[in-house]
């Protein structure tokens, strides 16, 4: 009894772990690109002096995480509190980063649209983003649903340095026929007998013969 109790509980633990590990499997046949080697948001008040250089990432597969991107801020003037010498008002710009599947060729552009507002000077880099579509978009490609997030925008407020992240998480719509996001099945029922009903079984067997024995000794013999 002890035996087949321990051949079922494993069986069952088996085929629970296989489908557990094919629920969180990510799909991972996408390569991502940029659609610039990288751009300059300039000043659009103030004495307009400087600049923020945007370099984007090369791009790559799945397989690694997207690197940063690399801001980098810069002025020459000098300005004072009261009057800086470059400022952000609004000024906009836009990142587009190409989602391609591998095996179809089908790509799509998710592009966020940002705008900075601040000011620049030699010494002090204030400078704060919003993104105005939102952080975040959702985009169905070969039959995969990717969730691509933009941020943080991050940038030193005494170096001028800074970086803005980017991530893509990919959901399969059926993973082995199961809705994504969705427990592993559970294991299919057995033909074997219950353990508890093989002891009773066994319990039962040896009353069921003595009392045949007894009901053949209790019929007299016919002469």
């Amino acid at each position: 009894m002890a035996k087949i109790s321990v051949r079922l509980l494993a069986t069952a633990l088996a085929v629970w772990l296989a489908g557990a590990s094919a629920a969180r499997a990510e799909f991972m046949g996408w390569t991502y690109s940029f659609d610039d080697s990288g751009l300059t948001i300039n000043p659009n008040a103030g004495q307009a002096s400087g600049s923020i250089g945007i370099a984007l990432p090369p791009g790559g597969s799945a397989t690694t995480a997207i690197p940063n991107i690399i801001l980098a801020a810069s002025t020459s003037a000098l300005g004072t509190p009261a009057s800086a010498a470059d400022q952000f008002v609004n000024a906009a710009y836009f990142v587009t980063l190409t989602i391609t599947d591998a095996a179809t060729s089908k790509s799509h552009d998710f592009t966020f649209h940002g705008q900075l507002n601040g000011s620049l000077t030699a010494s002090s880099f204030q400078i704060a983003n919003t993104f105005t579509d939102g952080p975040s978009q959702d985009s169905t490609l070969a039959g995969h649903d990717y969730h691509v997030t933009v941020g943080p925008f991050a940038l030193s407020p005494t170096t001028g340095a800074g970086t803005i992240g980017f991530a893509v998480q990919v959901n399969d719509p059926t993973v082995q026929g199961q809705p994504s996001g969705s427990p592993p099945p559970p294991p299919p029922p057995s033909s074997a007998p219950e353990p508890a009903s093989l002891l009773l079984a066994c319990l039962a067997l040896p009353a069921l013969g003595l009392r045949v024995w007894k009901r053949k000794r209790a019929v007299p013999s016919r002469v």
